[in-house]
Order: C-alpha cells, then sequence, then structure tokens
C-alpha cells in the first residue's frame, strides 16, 4: 500500500509539471551550426580508381568462372570419397 501511495504521488507530480518549451531561433542556429561545416568530398581520381579496381576484379571473377566451367569434370561425392581413401596410408599412421 505505502508503494502504490508512492507511485501516485510520483505520477500526479508529473501531471502538474509544465513542459519547457524551447527557444523560437533553435531550429535555425542548429541549421546554421550544419551549414558552417565544410563538407569533406573524396576526390574524383579515387572514385575513378576505385570503381576501374572493381570492374577489374568482376572481370577476372568471370573469367575465371568461365574457365573452370569448361574445364570442369563432375565427380560424385562417392567417387571423391573413393580417390580420398585411396590415397591414404592403410595403415594409420600419421607420422
Amino acid at each position: 500500500m505505502k508503494k502504490e501511495d508512492w507511485i501516485n504521488k510520483v505520477m500526479v507530480s508529473i501531471d502538474q509539471l509544465d513542459r519547457v518549451a524551447p527557444p523560437a531561433d533553435l531550429f535555425s542556429k542548429i541549421e546554421a551550426r550544419i551549414m558552417e561545416k565544410p563538407i569533406k568530398l573524396v576526390p574524383l581520381h579515387w572514385v575513378i580508381g576505385v570503381a576501374a579496381s572493381f570492374l577489374v576484379l568482376v572481370f577476372m571473377n568471370i573469367s575465371a568462372l568461365k574457365e573452370n566451367g569448361t574445364n570442369s569434370l563432375s565427380i560424385s561425392t562417392a567417387d571423391a570419397f573413393e580417390s580420398v581413401k585411396s590415397e591414404l596410408d592403410p595403415s594409420n599412421y600419421l607420422y
């Protein structure tokens, strides 16, 4: 009961508080500060360099995929397992 009374007193006191209004020119001051800061631009030669390296990387990946796609052999997992198993030493000695 004591706790509930305390909660009610706090809630009533909060309801009685007046809301604080910001100064009328606050928004314009914030905008002015934002406009004062210099805009940092990335130099054009950096943008061109990054774009060119990205394109080179994409073309290298495409050419690698084309090369591997035509020369690759499809092998089943069972065949791959058998080839690995045949290469292992049957004595189970690691060294």
